[in-house]
């Protein structure tokens, strides 16, 4: 998540080198880099333009991986309370059997 809002940050640091302003937070940069990318009139290079197009793409890799780390995450959570679950419920439908057999004698 660090290099997410390095990425972030250094874009609103480098377009405010070209009087471009954008609020703080991912969510700013998300929105408005598009917009500014497509405004041709904004004063910016071809090659700034492309060089800002390709952190906004790497900005958005960075939010798919993140997401895929922390759905994967989630898994391996529910999985391991599955587990748990599984092991608990096999401890007492043997505490019932053993309790069981030991009431019948």
């Amino acid at each position: 998540m660090k290099a997410r809002t390095a990425v972030a940050n250094q874009t609103r640091g480098l377009l405010s080198e070209y009087g471009i302003v954008i609020a703080q937070g991912l969510s700013q940069v998300r929105k408005r880099l598009p917009e500014i990318l497509k405004d041709a009139e904004n004063g910016l290079s071809a090659s700034a333009r492309a060089s800002f197009s390709d952190g906004y793409n790497r900005l958005v890799d960075l939010d798919r991986q993140i997401k895929g780390t922390r759905t994967k995450s989630k898994r391996s959570i529910a999985a391991a309370r599955v587990g748990r679950n599984s092991s608990l419920i096999a401890y007492c439908d043997e505490w019932k059997r053993t309790t069981a057999m030991k009431s019948e004698e």
